[in-house]
């Protein structure tokens, strides 16, 4: 039996960060107008930290059902983002989960005493002081197994402060729903070492193409990258 979240505690997450995505590297907005007037769309997830199933992500049989269900055992996330947390548990602990938790708050009250958006924390890259990167790509597509394909990619760094966006389109060569992980690995093309990586989650209908992105934040701002792409999972949706 699921300890599953209540209408109340998924509002209560969802608006305790602003209705943003947690994820410090995502931070989407999660609610916007639907063309009803009356209506609005959400795309967030509130998501357990530790699991509300036995044999879930980040599972705790030491909680009880009370402790599963209630505010301090969520985090709100994008969709894209929920489902990433949950594929990569040994990267995405329940310590992680709740700093991010604990940021998102923390940058929610300070937009609201101060009326501004706290940019910094958020990790927003300002258009104007990009500079879009040619190449890049190092290597064809690892662990693709002829699943998938990257069909187009481009590449901008912001040198001031040290963010480098990673914008591409992916296929799928399969004729099945794909829920595939892709990562990124960057590298110093000078010094020839790692210097940075990144996940992201793309949904793909059968024959499909979906839009990707990465934002890699904390890179030397004199950094000449490189960088080569790698699927980590593919579930086969139409076999669950």
């Amino acid at each position: 039996m699921r300890d599953d979240f209540s209408k109340n505690v998924k509002e209560t997450l969802a608006k305790r960060v602003g209705y943003r995505c947690s994820n410090p590297y995502c931070r989407v907005l999660t609610s916007g107008p639907q063309v009803d007037p009356a209506k609005s769309v959400n795309v967030g997830v509130a998501s357990h930290i530790t699991a509300a199933s036995h044999g879930g992500p980040r599972f705790n049989e030491n909680l009880m059902a009370s402790q599963r269900n209630s505010v301090e055992n969520g985090i709100w996330l994008c969709q894209k983002c929920a489902k990433l947390i949950d594929n990569d548990v040994r990267r995405y602990s329940v310590n992680t989960l709740n700093k991010w938790k604990e940021d998102a708050e923390k940058n929610a009250l300070s937009e609201v005493q101060s009326g501004q958006k706290n940019t910094n924390s958020s990790k927003t890259i300002d258009s104007k002081k990009e500079s879009e990167i040619s190449g890049g790509l190092a290597s064809p597509l690892k662990n693709s197994n002829e699943t998938v394909e990257i069909i187009s990619h481009e590449a901008f760094l912001s040198p001031n402060v040290g963010v480098l966006r990673i914008d591409g389109i992916i296929r799928n060569k399969l004729n099945e729903t794909l829920d595939v992980v892709l990562s990124t690995d960057i590298y110093d093309s000078e010094k020839k070492i790692k210097v940075g990586r990144n996940l992201c989650n793309v949904n793909l209908d059968p024959h499909g193409l979906s839009k990707f992105r990465f934002l890699i934040n904390g890179l030397d701002r004199g950094l000449k990258p490189r960088f080569e792409f790698k699927v980590e999972s593919v579930t086969h949706k139409n076999n669950l």
